[in-house]
């Protein structure tokens, strides 16, 4: 590795592998059965990590490092529900996981967030469960939600 101008290493710069995808439309969720999120519009999709024809994942086009975000905003729930939101790995293996209690007074904006090495092919998804007593939206809310991305931070 040759030095940089100072006679130091030069510092390590990840490969431009990331993804932002949202949905433009409500989605309803049944329930108390975990229900994976789909996305119809990519941010930026470099790598590419999304592909319209698996509308539910980020798929790693190489090994490393990931960081893996995902938000989602319930509606106004009246009754003691709880809300979660997973990050999902290979459709098997939870990687990130967020839980709260509805709140009875305005909506829930839920992020989740995880830091886990992918090997190239793996992919991601965003897993939401509710216990509201009926089917809930997944509101679509602009740039807030649903929201799911990943970037890659270190290759290998």
């Amino acid at each position: 590795m040759p030095l940089d101008s100072g006679g130091g290493a030069p510092a390590y710069v990840p490969p431009n592998i990331n993804a932002r995808i949202e949905n433009s439309a409500n989605e309803s969720i049944p329930n108390n059965a975990a229900s994976v999120i789909t996305f119809d519009t990519a941010i930026f999709n470099h790598g590419p990590m999304y592909a319209a024809g698996s509308p539910s994942k980020l798929t790693a086009p190489v090994a490393g490092l990931y960081h893996i975000y995902g938000e989602v905003e319930f509606p106004l729930v009246a009754t003691g529900a709880y809300l979660e939101v997973f990050i999902r790995l290979n459709g098997v293996t939870y990687i990130g996981c967020n839980a709260v209690p509805a709140q009875t007074n305005s909506v829930d904006v839920i992020p989740v967030v995880a830091l886990y090495h992918m090997n190239a092919t793996d992919y991601v998804e965003l897993v939401v469960i509710q216990t509201s007593g009926g089917a809930l939206n997944v509101n679509a809310d602009g740039h807030i939600s649903p929201v799911f991305g990943a970037a890659i931070l270190y290759q290998g």
